[in-house]
Parts: C-alpha cells; sequence; structure tokens
C-alpha cells in the first residue's frame, strides 16, 4: 500500500473518531460510528512498512483528532498557544512513540535470524489483534496519567449512549471501554486486511471470542443499569449555574452577586415548597480575593451585599470556588474549593491537585527567565500551586426515615472530574457524593461543555456513586451510580437547580480497590513480549555469528 493511502486512512480514522466524539452537531457523539473509528488506523498501520512510518502515521492520526475534537482549547483566553498548540503536539508525540510498539512485531518477523516460534507467532491475525488493542489502550493509559494527562480524544467518550456497555467501568475504569472498542476495530482491520490481500475465507474465530466480550460486558450492564438502587440519605442542595465568565470581569462583584440573587431564589423556591437547604453550592472561580487573608475584605465587599454577611443570613454552608494562599507574600496559591461554615467562618478548603498543564500550572515558573518569557508569550508570568492531599468534608443531611444525619462529600473541581484516579483518591479517602464545581464559560461551545460532561459522568458509575456538577455554565447535573441524569440544567443560562440529592450505600468498586489493574497487566504483557523477542533474537544471532 502506497504511503499516501496510508496517511488517507489515518485522516479518515481522525474524521470518524472527531465526529463520534460529542460535538456541535451530535452532542453525545456517536457510539456505534466510534466501533469503526480506529479500523483506518489500524488498517494503515499493520501495512507500514517501517518504525519511522508507523511512528509518522500514528502522529498524522492523533494530531489531527486533537485538532478536529479540541479545537475550542483555542478560545481558552490567553492560554491557546499552550492548551491547544502544546497539547496537539504533545498529544501527537506520546502516539508517534507507541508507534514503535505497534510496528515492532512485524520488525521481528521480517528478522532471518529471529527464532520460527516466534515469526510463526507475530505472523497470526489472532496476535496482531490483541497486540494492537493492548498497545493502544496502553496509549490511551498514558495519554491520561501524569503531569500531562489529557483525557479528552478518547474512546470513553464515544460510549455515552451505550449507556448498558458503559456500566463496566466499575471493573477496571473507562480502559476497559477502550479495550473493548479498540478489540472490535483491530479485530475488523485485521480481517478486512487479510480478506482483501488474499479474498479466500479467514478465520473467524477470534471475531466470535469478541463477539463473546461485547455479549457478556452487555449482558453485565444491563443488570447494573436496570438494578434497584435505595437511597440511604438525602441532602437538599442549592446548586448556581450563574452563566457569567470570570475572566471577563475585572473583580468578582458581579459573579459574586449574580450568584447572591440567585440562591436568593432558589432558597425562597425551596422554602415555598417545604424545605430546607442544608448546602448551597456555586461554581469554580467566583471568589478573587486569596483566603484566609480575603475574609476581612468578604465582610465588606461587594459593597451591596457584603458577602459574609450574606451566608450568616441564610445560615446554610456554602461551597464556593475562589484562591487560597500557600504563601500569600510570594504569590503562590491554589485553585480552591472554599467551604463556609452556616456562620460564615471558614470550615476548610480543597486544593486542586490535578491542574491543567501548561495553563493553570506551568513548571519552573519560580525562575526569572521563565516568568519573563511567559510574559511576553502569553501575558502571564504564573500558575496555580497543586494540591497534595485528598479531603471530604462533612454535612448535615437527612436520612431515608426522615431523622438527621451528616455524610462525607468531597468536591473535585473542573479538570479533576475527568480522571478515575483522582476521584477514586476522594472516595478512598471516605466521600459518599462527588460535588464537582467547573468554570468552562470561556468555550463558549456546546462540544467543549458536553465532553467534559460526558467524560466525568463515568465517575458515577466507576465508584457508584452519586456525582453533582455544580458550574457556571454548563453541564450542571445531578447522576446517580447507574449513570442516570436525576436533573440538570440547560447550557449557558442563567438559572439555579434545588435537588435533594441522593446518597447510597457506601460500597467500593473493584475499579475503586484495585484502580488502574487492567492497564498495568498489559503493559506487563507488552513489556515481556518486547524483552524475549529482543533476547530470543540477540541469542539467535549470535548462534548464527558462531556458525
Amino acid at each position: 500500500m502506497e504511503f499516501y493511502k496510508k496517511v488517507i486512512l489515518e485522516l479518515l480514522s481522525a474524521v470518524l473518531f472527531s465526529v463520534s466524539i460529542p460535538n456541535e452537531y451530535l452532542i453525545y457523539g456517536s457510539a456505534f460510528t466510534g466501533l469503526f473509528a480506529l479500523v483506518p488506523h489500524f488498517t494503515a498501520l499493520k501495512n507500514s512498512t517501517s518504525i519511522k512510518e508507523s511512528c509518522i502515521l500514528c502522529f498524522i492520526q492523533c494530531i489531527t483528532t486533537h485538532l478536529l475534537s479540541s479545537w475550542w482549547l483555542g478560545l481558552f483566553e490567553g492560554f491557546a498557544l499552550f492548551t491547544l498548540g502544546a497539547s496537539a503536539i504533545g498529544t501527537g508525540l506520546i502516539h508517534s512513540v507507541f508507534g514503535i510498539f505497534f510496528f515492532l512485531p512485524k520488525y521481528i518477523h521480517s528478522l532471518k535470524a529471529a527464532p520460527e516460534n516466534i515469526r510463526i507467532k507475530v505472523s497470526n491475525p489472532c496476535f496482531t489483534i490483541i497486540w494492537f488493542t493492548a498497545v493502544y489502550t496502553v496509549f490511551e493509559f498514558v495519554k491520561c496519567t501524569g503531569f500531562l494527562a489529557y483525557p479528552w480524544g478518547t474512546l470513553p467518550l464515544v460510549t455515552y449512549n451505550a449507556k448498558f456497555l458503559s456500566q463496566i467501568v466499575d471493573l477496571a475504569g473507562t480502559r476497559l471501554i477502550t479495550f473493548i472498542y479498540s478489540l472490535f476495530a483491530a479485530g475488523a482491520a485485521v480481517y478486512f486486511d487479510e480478506w482483501n490481500k488474499n479474498r479466500k475465507t479467514v478465520d473467524f474465530q477470534p471475531a466470535l471470542g469478541i463477539a463473546l466480550i461485547f455479549a457478556v460486558s452487555v449482558f453485565y450492564g444491563i443488570f447494573q443499569y436496570t438494578k434497584v438502587r435505595i437511597p440511604q440519605k438525602y441532602i437538599n442542595t442549592v446548586f448556581i449555574q450563574q452563566n457569567a465568565d470570570p475572566w471577563k470581569m475585572k473583580d468578582d462583584r458581579q459573579s459574586i452577586l449574580v450568584s447572591e440573587e440567585l440562591t436568593g431564589k432558589a432558597v425562597y423556591d425551596m422554602h415555598r415548597k417545604g424545605f430546607n437547604p442544608d448546602l448551597i453550592v456555586w461554581s469554580e472561580g467566583i471568589l478573587r480575593f486569596p483566603l484566609p487573608e480575603g475574609m476581612i475584605h468578604y465582610n465588606f465587599f461587594p459593597e451591596e451585599s457584603p458577602l459574609l454577611n450574606f451566608i450568616k443570613e441564610y445560615e446554610v454552608p456554602f461551597i464556593i470556588g475562589g484562591p487560597y494562599s500557600l504563601n500569600f507574600d510570594n504569590l503562590e496559591f491554589y485553585n480552591s474549593a472554599i467551604v463556609f461554615n452556616k456562620d460564615a467562618s471558614l470550615k476548610g478548603y480543597y486544593a486542586k491537585t490535578q491542574l491543567v498543564p501548561f495553563a493553570e500550572y506551568i513548571p519552573f515558573t519560580k525562575y526569572k527567565i521563565v516568568q519573563t518569557l511567559l510574559l511576553k508569550l502569553a501575558g502571564f508570568a504564573r500558575g496555580w500551586v497543586p494540591g497534595n492531599a485528598y479531603k471530604t468534608f462533612d454535612v448535615e443531611c437527612q436520612n431515608a426515615d426522615g431523622s438527621r444525619d451528616s455524610a462525607l462529600i468531597s468536591i473535585p473541581i473542573c479538570f479533576e472530574d475527568a480522571f478515575g484516579e483522582c476521584c477514586r483518591g476522594l472516595k478512598k479517602a471516605g466521600s459518599e457524593l462527588f460535588i464537582n464545581i467547573t468554570d468552562d464559560s470561556w468555550s463558549l461551545t456546546k462540544s467543549a461543555e458536553y465532553q467534559h460532561y460526558v467524560i466525568s459522568w463515568f465517575r458515577s458509575m466507576e465508584f457508584r456513586t452519586t456525582l453533582v456538577r455544580s458550574t457556571n455554565s454548563g453541564v450542571t447535573a445531578v447522576i446517580d451510580p447507574s449513570g442516570k441524569v436525576l436533573a440538570d440544567l440547560p447550557l449557558f443560562e442563567k438559572n439555579y437547580l434545588n435537588f435533594e440529592v441522593p446518597l447510597y450505600s457506601n460500597t467500593k468498586t473493584l475499579y475503586c480497590i484495585f484502580g488502574e489493574w487492567l492497564s498495568f497487566i498489559l503493559v506487563i504483557f507488552i513489556a515481556f513480549y518486547t524483552i524475549s523477542a529482543i533476547l530470543f533474537t540477540e541469542k539467535s544471532l549470535k548462534n548464527t555469528r558462531a556458525v
């Protein structure tokens, strides 16, 4: 196959992938189209002729998918150079490295000195299917892990409408979806390529195995999706969606006043229905002045209705997004969820641990030369300091029988609800409810809002724990442990959501206990094959030279 045909296949794969992910036209994407998104990619890789070509093909497919599906990162204020440019190149380079592993069996097979048993094994279509599946799954694991992690543009995003299949994430996280979808794509690519080349009957036994895996996954999903879950506790909660971009305001006066106005209406509405709120939640990035130093400031600001007086008036705990000082004099701050007691005293804060790379957190900014360069390129010189602890907070609630009780909640901030490992840390700290606060108003696009919502949606099923998203522009929603949406608000609308949030039995799923066990097994498989193949080949080469 000519190189230009392989490039066309990679571009086709990128288009299919981008159409399958939530976008401006298909807001929840397409689970069916997603099944075939990687077929052209794997077909091109199966026909690659060198490691270099394999790496180039992987780079083309990945960077094109990123630009087509995450183009809205270019709207990230002055950070577009880093958020879109750096992330596109970074993810493309990561995938290009995996091009080495995609081609490795073919390279081993091409060596005349390689042992015959290994040559036969790697030329087997069944081995190719398993190998491509393992390598791609590990690629997405690496892409979603660490400082440079970016979980967007991944296979799980295409499965929102495949509600039964999505339930399997409580077993091994979203990488299990990656494994199953890439297994289908690898099987389709290999069978199509074999038939196209040989024009003869191929062995369809592996296809039956793939069909069986899909069937078992769907039956498990039906069981989990239809399972009756009885709430143990309820938290009467007010969620405020003020639909205002705090980045475009000179201070936080308008954000606070709009949030106060909506809070007043929400609480009045709740009282009218005979309920009292247990908790009031505003979104990320509302406050500008760092706390605890800002406690004096917010005793008098905004002048029309000082924030702390407002909280005292309602006598309800508040969660509000804002900065918290690590070192005020050195301008070192956390992006935090700040929790206020009923009397407006400071209960505590949770500092965001997973920061957006090269936007919220930039390495080496303590050095003057880096600060100067950043000021010239992007107009800013510092980022947030990452948090280092998973925290929970106790909140008053009511039991199912009406008696009063308390529950432990956690507050993953914005980007963090996209990471299973982050919420796993919060769950293991005792969290009975995830309350995510988010600011995505800068995007002004449906695709950005729905992609973030869909990727966070999996957390409810991974841990069989209620997830609430309280955003400033969308998607504000309450999601139960089966992934069912109990309540939500329209995008880009100034509104509030009053809801009796249900809390269920605080059990730990297989994924909560063992984490990314599937990814680690596949890493071991790839490493074992790679090392053993190299060692056997090296041994065979030495024997050949000796003769």
